[in-house]
């Protein structure tokens, strides 16, 4: 079973339309269809991990559709879909979870686009490895779980979101460069929840900005603690580390933001140019300026630009030639493949090349194997990252891992 796969049936061939579309530029491998015969032949050859059911159709209900799938043990997760009452589909939902499948989540129609994204990241989120290399799903306690508005709320008002910390190392020599902090959420009885679960809800319901200052207050502070130790002993030489922080779109194009982190970075005596703002290829830039905008605004502050997950093709190159960046990310997942995959080894070259054409510094990610790193180096990189260097390290765990692997 691929993690990406998502078998659709419903009866209204523009819905399928419109679901196949999202789905698609959200990574899936999509098959629709509109006959139950159909559906069961797809479900054992395309053998999908997430599945749409549309509870009312001519040939066929929802709810028995999903007993029959029930029978036959599937193990893919389920989206229920309808323009029905609330009571109707939470029923269907109850029905389904009854009989043993798993629900990931409803779509209620008129459903939107942003609905039917977080439902489709939270999906791909369950087959994410965490930082004890285990599925967080699956736990039982967790199998059904999504965080509500209420909780995300709680989160951000109470502060509990902490922070992991991933060592970043020069390429050319191997000294450490900073570290790129990680956003955890620590729920009882559930272990650490990733990003990929909370900050979709936070950003439907326009909380991320607030949420993103409380994670760089917390970085930030770290990171003037942590160079204000390289002063305090004068038979070594003082050194800044840098931090990187990941921002999504909507939070970036918060007017208040750049100016909240330069009073974090006076607050805590952090040069801005030890900052990294990680900001992934949009899915599509529909105003060039503004999106330039949003960047100059940080830059301008002296704030350092990366561009993360490069390679994914979102951008062409005559956007990235005009934003601010100072350097790219490669996506990971070509980077993590390439000592096995020829033309994910070619992706990751054309990459290099292009950044490097264009004076930016490249960042590889998702360096497991010292090939891998051999590689990456040899082709120029300016930075490695990835768990062959070091996992995800927690507060107490980072100073520990410094004094065993640089020269602190």
């Amino acid at each position: 079973m691929k993690r990406n796969r998502l078998l659709i049936i419903d009866d209204d061939p523009l819905i399928c339309k419109t679901l196949e579309h999202i789905a698609q530029k959200a990574g899936f491998e999509v098959m629709s269809t509109d006959s139950a015969f159909s559906f069961f032949s797809q479900l054992e050859l395309f053998d999908p991990s997430l599945i749409i059911v549309d509870l009312i159709m001519p040939e066929i209900s929802g709810t028995d559709l999903m007993l029959r799938m029930a029978k036959l043990h599937t193990e893919a997760k389920l989206i229920i879909t309808s323009g029905q009452d609330s009571s109707i589909i939470e029923a269907a939902e109850m029905l389904a979870k009854k009989n043993g499948l798993s629900v990931l989540g409803i779509l209620k129609k008129p459903f939107s686009a942003a609905n039917l994204k977080y439902l489709l990241t939270l999906h791909l989120s369950h087959f994410d490895k965490t930082t004890n290399s285990e599925r967080w799903e699956d736990a039982p306690h967790n199998s059904e779980w999504t965080p509500s508005l209420e909780e995300i709320i709680r989160v951000i008002e109470d502060d509990e979101i902490t922070l992991n910390f991933q060592p970043k190392l020069s390429a050319s020599d191997g000294d450490l460069l900073g570290f790129e902090a990680l956003a955890r959420w620590n729920v009882p009885g559930r272990g650490q929840i990733t990003p990929s679960l909370f900050i979709p809800l936070a950003e439907r319901n326009h909380l991320y900005s607030v949420m993103t200052k409380n994670i760089a207050r917390k970085g930030i502070n770290w990171l003037g603690k942590l160079n204000k130790l390289n002063t305090t002993d004068s038979s070594k030489p003082t050194r800044s580390y840098g931090l990187a922080f990941n921002i999504t779109i909507n939070a970036l194009y918060d007017h208040d933001l750049p100016e909240q982190f330069l009073e974090l970075c006076n607050e805590f005596e952090v040069a801005p140019n030890l900052i990294t703002l990680e900001v992934s290829e949009p899915d599509s830039i529909t105003d060039l300026d503004e999106f330039i905008n949003a960047l100059e605004r940080f830059s301008k502050l002296g704030f350092h630009l990366s561009l993360d997950d490069f390679g994914t093709g979102h951008m062409a190159i005559r956007e990235l030639v005009r934003s601010p960046f100072h350097e790219v990310k490669i996506d990971k997942k070509f980077v993590a493949i390439c000592d096995k995959s020829q033309e994910a080894k070619a992706i990751v070259k054309c990459c290099i090349d292009i950044a490097k054409n264009l004076n930016l510094k490249v960042i590889a990610e998702g360096i497991e194997t010292q090939e891998i790193r051999d590689f990456v180096e040899a082709e120029g990189c300016y930075a490695v990252q990835g768990y062959l260097i070091s996992k995800p390290l927690q507060e107490e765990q980072v100073l520990a891992w410094m004094q065993d692997n640089t020269n602190f």
